[in-house]
């Protein structure tokens, strides 16, 4: 009889908890993943706010008068170059904005910026 690892959100549930007891124990570590973590979901909006305009890599590329490359590297969750210049003409051309939050890093509350 094979018994299957449960998953949560694509990681087996023994990772997550070994991440998680890692992340508890060391600043440097939840630092360190916390960045990744961002920096994955930034490469992923990206993408998806491309494809949600029905754009190719390379359409896209040629209204912000650059490569495809450059426009997969931004997508790349393991580029760490995003500027905030490229991502406003990155938006421009989706037809897209930003909204910037932040949190207090002790207990998730939202920050009021006035």
């Amino acid at each position: 009889m094979t018994t299957k690892t449960k998953k949560a959100k694509g990681h087996p549930v023994a990772l997550k908890s070994m991440i998680a007891k890692k992340r508890a124990g060391s600043p440097a570590f939840r630092a360190a993943y916390d960045d990744a973590r961002a920096v994955r979901l930034l490469s992923r909006a990206l993408a998806e706010l491309r494809e949600g305009r029905g754009l190719t890599q390379a359409q896209l590329a040629k209204r912000l008068h650059t490569t495809q490359a450059a426009i997969s590297r931004l997508e790349n969750p393991a580029y760490k170059g995003h500027s905030f210049a490229t991502l406003r003409k990155f938006l421009k051309a989706t037809g897209s904005k930003m909204v910037i939050r932040f949190e207090r890093s002790d207990d998730g509350a939202p920050l009021e910026v006035r």
